[in-house]
């Protein structure tokens, strides 16, 4: 976590405006959804040029909030100057089109296939549409922080922020704690994800939020007890992951 109370609080504000600008993209994309024809999934394509008119928009918000907020975090964390001027790219049309359609386009498909419902079927296909459309949205705000620890000569590197109830795939990925920024990869994010990335400044035990600290013992644990089970001499990728949903399941379980 940052190492001021400030910090903190930027942090889970900051969390929050993005889900809100994630939200207000939803809003914006719905009455598009509703346009289209299920009589002819060719109509898609305007559906499909909607959003992108949609996620350029509140992509560059996204970025921008995350460029304010970063700015404040600095100098509650006690730095002095502005952080690098950055900015997430903007999403190749073509790219974005595909994504939207492998997403919403053949939702609607499958569903219709397994005999859903006319409108069961737009709603499943909405569901996966919007869990798209909220990701190039969010990424706005997520790519802009992680150029900016690129960038930042200040900064030691950055760490995953959970919503409370992450999935295993997201705790797991938390699990590491900071990520120095010389070991740094694209955020890895799955449609319908919350989470952010909080910079960190001092290489210190101190900066690593507390939900992080849990989720790394749950992952030690995890390991512990699928190498005394011979789980993970099988060889598969999905072994450690697999070991640590166990051990994240009974954690959800267990009473608080």
């Amino acid at each position: 976590m940052a190492l001021t109370q400030e910090g903190r609080e930027l942090t889970d504000s900051h969390r929050r405006a993005q889900l809100l600008i994630k939200a207000r993209a939803l809003q914006d994309f719905k009455p598009a959804w509703s346009e289209l024809d299920l009589d002819d999934l060719s109509s898609f394509d305007k559906v499909a040029s909607e959003a992108q008119r949609i996620v350029r928009g509140r992509r560059d918000e996204a970025s921008d909030r995350a460029m304010e907020y970063l700015t404040e975090f600095r100098r509650a964390e006690g730095l002095t100057g502005d952080p690098p001027d950055v900015r997430a790219e903007p999403v190749d049309d073509q790219r974005l089109k595909r994504g939207m359609r492998s997403s919403g386009y053949v939702g609607v498909l499958r569903s219709l296939k397994r005999g859903h419902g006319r409108e069961r079927a737009r709603q499943n296909g909405l569901v996966r549409a919007s869990g798209a459309l909220e990701r190039y949205v969010h990424d706005g705000g997520r790519e802009t922080l992680q150029k900016a620890v690129q960038a930042d000569q200040q900064a030691v590197g950055w760490q995953r922020v959970t919503g409370s109830e992450p999935c295993a795939f997201c705790a797991l990925l938390a699990s590491r704690g900071a990520v120095y920024k010389e070991d740094t990869v694209d955020f890895e994010a799955h449609d319908h994800c919350d989470c952010e990335s909080e910079v960190v400044y001092a290489d210190d035990e101190a900066a690593v939020r507390e939900e992080n600290k849990r989720f790394e013992r749950m992952y030690n644990d995890a390991v512990r007890k699928a190498e005394e089970a011979g789980e993970l001499r099988r060889g598969t990728s999905n072994d450690l992951l697999n070991a640590f949903r166990r051990e994240h399941e009974r954690g959800a379980a267990a009473p608080s």
